[in-house]
């Protein structure tokens, strides 16, 4: 019979502790980038406060887009506003009128 030895588990240093989160950092300055990024965001809304610089406006949401006519936020891919807009109009292209006539082509299913 043969039996095994023992391994010896050689001694893992500690890893540095995040001075922003407190977790174990993987980084090699010992803070986490996200964490850095966040100090430094603190520090620079800190300075435009004391300068009484205001804040930037609201950025444009990417997907949607204003109306011209009424003035409201719609998603992107709409072609017709609620007010009645047509988004769809290109120069050069054909519009198709709306009206009831169109509904009667829709097939029927047979019973």
């Amino acid at each position: 019979m043969s039996e095994k030895k023992p391994v010896i588990v050689p001694a893992i240093a500690p890893r540095r502790v995040c001075p922003v989160c407190g977790k174990a950092s993987y980084s090699r300055t010992g803070t986490h980038p996200q964490c850095a990024l966040a100090r430094a965001d603190a520090v620079s809304n800190q300075a435009r406060k004391a300068a009484n610089v205001p804040l930037d406006e609201a950025p444009r949401k990417l997907w949607s887009k204003p109306c011209p006519k009424c003035k409201r936020q719609i998603h992107a891919r709409r072609i017709v506003c609620d007010c009645g807009h047509n988004f769809g109009s290109v120069p050069g292209s054909v519009e198709v009128p709306r009206d009831h006539q169109s509904s009667k082509l829709v097939r029927q299913r047979p019973r």
